[in-house]
């Protein structure tokens, strides 16, 4: 997305320069957790209904070397089709909570 306003904006240059620098520090995050255990997490949008955490957070999840106990509905853009249970929570037995 940033690469796409860029060129409407003319800023193509300093654009990939800081996509490049994000690129970078999500690769060095990613590296240095791939030597570490892989807690189960899971991602709440919203608490009334639970809803799990949509897409981007389940990368994050990933880019942390962790895993997303939710990952098929963290794929569905709408949130209904994320609406889980307490009980379906706790079966997938999360070592990590992350709240939004």
């Amino acid at each position: 997305m940033l690469r796409t306003v860029s060129v409407l904006v003319d800023a193509r240059d300093r654009a990939e320069a800081l996509v490049r620098g994000h690129e970078e520090r999500l690769e060095a995050v990613a590296g240095q957790s791939r030597r570490r255990p892989r807690p189960r997490v899971y991602t709440e949008e919203w608490d009334e209904p639970l809803i799990t955490g949509m897409r981007w957070m389940s990368v994050l999840v990933r880019i942390a070397c962790s895993d997303d106990v939710f990952p098929e509905p963290a794929r569905q853009p709408a949130a209904k089709y994320r609406i889980v249970t307490p009980e379906a929570v706790l079966a997938c037995r999360p070592e990590v909570i992350l709240a939004s």
